[in-house]
């Protein structure tokens, strides 16, 4: 089990689809995918399969979505979740977050990144973004350049501001 928060390098273990831990839809269920270190902590990822939607950036798509589109990621071919097993010896990163229940700290494995590499922005990007700081390449973006690019100018900017 996982006894701290943080990223780890994890190796697939198991995959398989078990009953819901939400979800109460007859139709649903879960994948849960256990990971384990190279120094034998462990823990277990869930995905929910069902028409539910999910929350905060995700609102606009089912669970059903976000869980495929997790484990196509990790390797899962053509969405098909009777080859769950494919996933067995794939190395990915799971992100573990810790919760309390009843004065007790339990760690959760929350995510699972099938690529972590970075991506490269193009000369053309960065050129982008640097003026988006007021900076051009040439020049270092300041912390007083960074906080003046990210402060709304006008409540027009920033619609929350009233």
């Amino acid at each position: 089990m996982f006894n701290a928060e943080g990223s780890f390098d994890v190796v697939i273990e198991k995959a398989i689809a078990s009953e819901p831990r939400f979800a109460k839809g007859p139709k649903d269920f879960d994948v849960c995918i256990k990971v384990k270190t190279e120094d034998d902590r462990s823990g277990w990822w869930r995905g929910e399969i069902s028409n539910n939607f999910g929350k905060g950036n995700f609102a606009d798509r089912t669970q059903a979505q976000i869980t495929l589109e997790n484990l196509r990621k990790l390797g899962l071919p053509n969405n098909d979740l009777t080859k769950l097993d494919t996933l067995v010896g794939k190395k990915c990163v799971a992100v573990v977050e810790g919760r309390e229940y009843e004065g007790k700290m339990y760690y959760d494995v929350k995510y699972l990144n099938g690529d972590n590499s970075p991506t490269e922005l193009s000369a053309e990007e960065l050129q982008k973004r640097l003026a988006a700081f007021g900076a051009t390449s040439s020049e270092p973006v300041s912390a007083e350049t960074a906080a003046k690019a990210k402060a709304p100018k006008t409540s027009e900017a920033n619609p929350f501001l009233a």
